[in-house]
């Protein structure tokens, strides 16, 4: 797989919904709001799933393969925090999980967010993926439930609190951007 913004695979939900999934997108700052970019410096997860409905781009949902072992303590706290990095810092993202050797998936939800009660997003968490023949199938079908659940997510319903707080700072940001373009 070459990495990169170029999309790796398309699939199509329905008539207006899209997934798009890349492999090592550079995400920055130097990329308009509309096809993802980071708040900072430059971040690249392993896998990212860009959703689209009517051709825009709602939101996005990311991947990192970290092979250490879940009871290491700072390891898999740090490939946590990574998917913090990810989730908090490329504007749009959804959701960041660290796939990795692990006896369990966890999920750490963002609790004050105006979702759901029972929903996944957003979130951070960890997929167990260690290639034991006798799990591996209930392990794949943990990461195809996170994706499933990430295109059923209406991230343009106003009514839902976090998707019109994530509206209003996208908004934010594009006039400081807007501003600062016309003062140079």
């Amino acid at each position: 797989m070459k990495g990169g913004r170029r999309a790796f695979a398309r699939f199509a939900i329905d008539k207006s919904t899209e997934l798009i999934l890349f492999y090592n997108k550079t995400y920055d700052s130097q990329h308009a709001i509309a096809a993802g970019r980071s708040y900072s410096h430059e971040l690249k997860p392993d896998i990212s799933i860009e959703l689209f409905k009517e051709k825009e781009l709602v939101s996005i949902l990311h991947f990192d393969a970290k092979y250490r072992l879940a009871g290491k303590g700072t390891d898999i706290s740090d490939a946590v925090d990574k998917m913090h990095a990810y989730k908090d810092g490329i504007m749009g993202t959804i959701g960041a999980f660290v796939i990795c050797l692990s006896d369990r998936p966890v999920i750490y939800h963002e609790e004050e967010s105006g979702w759901e009660e029972d929903g996944v997003f957003p979130a951070v968490g960890i997929c167990p993926l260690n290639l034991n023949s006798e799990i591996l199938g209930d392990e794949v079908n943990y990461i195809c439930y996170l994706v499933d659940e990430f295109t059923r997510i209406d991230v343009g319903n106003t009514a839902n609190r976090y998707s019109a707080q994530r509206a209003e700072k996208y908004d934010s940001l594009l006039r400081r951007l807007m501003k600062l373009s016309t003062e140079e």
